[in-house]
C-alpha cells in the first residue's frame, strides 16, 4: 500500500534503524515524493497501529538509465530530483532504493509488494531495467538470486534487464509467476 506524507517519517526511522547514515534522509525523501507520490509503499501492524516494512521504488527517465549504465551514477545517491519521472507509466527504468522490515514475516509481505509492482511495470512494457544496491548482507544475497548483475567498476550499482524479451533467472520468474495482475 502506498504510504502517505505523514508515513515517512516512520519509513526514515526504520530504515535508520536498519542502514544507518546511508539511507536516505527525510527531507530528500519528502521533496522526490512530492515528485511521485508512489515512490514509499509500506505493510502495516493494524493492531499496533506502526509501519512494519515498506520499499523505495524510484521511476528513472532514460536519461537517468543511460548515465546508470555508463557509470556516470555510480550509486543510489547520484540519483537526482531532476532523474525521476512523475510516475511508473513513463519510466524507463526503476531503482529499488531500500526494502526493510522489523521482521522476517513483515520483509517477506514487502518484498512480495514489490515484486508484484515489478511484475505490473514489466508487463505495461515501457521500463527496460530494475536497478538497485544492496546494503545488508541479506539485500546483497537476494540480489545476487534473483539475477541482477553487477555494472563494473566504479559503480556499486547492479541491474537486471526486464524489457521486451528478457529472460528472467529462475527464481525470480518463480517469484513473479505467482502474482496476479490487476
Amino acid at each position: 500500500m502506498a504510504c502517505d506524507f505523514a508515513e515517512l517519517k516512520a519509513a526514515v526511522t526504520l530504515g535508520h534503524s536498519l542502514v544507518g547514515t546511508s539511507h536516505i534522509d527525510y527531507q530528500t525523501l519528502e521533496r522526490r515524493f512530492g515528485i511521485c507520490n508512489e515512490i514509499v509503499q509500506g505493510t502495516y501492524c493494524e493492531t499496533e497501529k506502526c509501519l512494519k516494512g515498506y520499499f523505495i521504488l524510484y521511476p528513472l527517465s532514460a536519461s537517468a538509465c543511460d548515465a546508470i549504465n555508463h557509470r556516470e551514477i555510480v550509486n543510489g545517491r547520484g540519483i537526482l530530483d531532476e532523474h525521476f519521472e512523475t510516475g511508473f507509466n513513463t519510466a524507463s527504468g526503476v531503482y529499488v532504493g531500500m526494502v526493510g522490515a522489523t521482521s522476517l514475516s513483515a520483509k517477506g509481505l514487502i518484498l512480495k509488494e514489490l515484486l508484484s509492482l515489478i511484475q505490473q511495470i514489466m508487463e505495461k512494457g515501457c521500463v527496460q531495467y530494475v536497478y538497485t544496491r544492496g546494503a545488508t548482507p541479506s539485500g546483497h544475497r537476494v540480489i545476487s538470486d534473483y539475477g541482477f548483475q553487477n555494472l563494473g567498476y566504479p559503480s556499486e550499482i547492479q541491474r537486471l534487464y526486464i524489457g521486451r524479451g528478457a529472460v528472467l533467472p529462475n527464481r525470480l520468474s518463480r517469484r513473479l509467476s505467482g502474482f496476479a495482475v490487476h
